[in-house]
């Protein structure tokens, strides 16, 4: 996001290492809900900010998590927990009141300019 030009070998790169991971997390959760045990864990919660990521990168019809329905399934069943929805409900207003975006990003930010400055 922040680099000044699209490098096609470094975007295929992170994207092949990206579905690597979220296969064998997809694998793990095959006929199981949670990643270890039969409890959510705090491998769970570690995974989750992790794949929510995804949603605030990509559009929806990009998101790479959706190739994975295991992973779609665990994911709807962290995001339905109480817990997880008062801190996800906690960092939106943190990111609210920083004028962050969901990706982190000043929400008035130009990209590019930040990359720019990114580069030095």
């Amino acid at each position: 996001m922040l680099h000044p030009e699209k490098i096609p070998s470094v975007i295929e790169r992170y994207e092949t290492h990206a579905h690597r991971i979220l296969g064998v997390l997809d694998g793990a959760l095959e006929c199981r809900d949670w990643l270890v045990g039969d409890k959510c864990t705090y491998a769970d919660l570690s995974f989750f900010m992790w794949t929510t990521m995804f949603g605030y990168i990509y559009p929806p019809e990009e998101n790479p998590t959706n190739k994975y329905k295991n992973l779609l399934a665990w994911h709807d069943r962290m995001a339905s927990r109480e817990a997880v929805k008062k801190v996800l409900a906690i960092r939106q207003r943190m990111m609210d009141a920083e004028n962050l975006g969901a990706n982190g990003l000043p929400t008035d930010a130009n990209v590019e300019e930040i990359a720019k400055k990114v580069q030095g």
